[in-house]
C-alpha cells in the first residue's frame, strides 16, 4: 500500500491542517502537559514520522 497512490486526496504540506495536542484551561501550566509536549516534539518524533511515513505525514513542530 502506498499512502500517496492509494490516498482518496493528498493536502498540500503547507495546507491549514494538522494534529495538535490541546489541553484544557486549567491544565495549561501543568507539569504533565509541558511533558507531552516536548515528547512528542522530540528529535525522535520527528525521525520516527519521516522514516515511517516517508513523506506523506510531515512533522510540523
Amino acid at each position: 500500500m502506498s499512502l500517496q497512490r492509494d490516498a482518496i486526496a493528498v493536502e498540500e504540506a503547507k495546507g491549514p491542517y494538522a494534529n495538535l495536542i490541546v489541553a484544557r484551561a486549567e491544565d495549561k501550566d501543568k507539569p504533565w502537559v509541558k511533558k507531552l509536549v516536548k515528547a512528542y516534539q522530540s528529535e525522535q518524533v520527528r525521525q520516527f514520522i519521516e522514516a515511517e511515513f516517508k513523506g506523506p505525514l510531515i512533522p510540523a513542530f
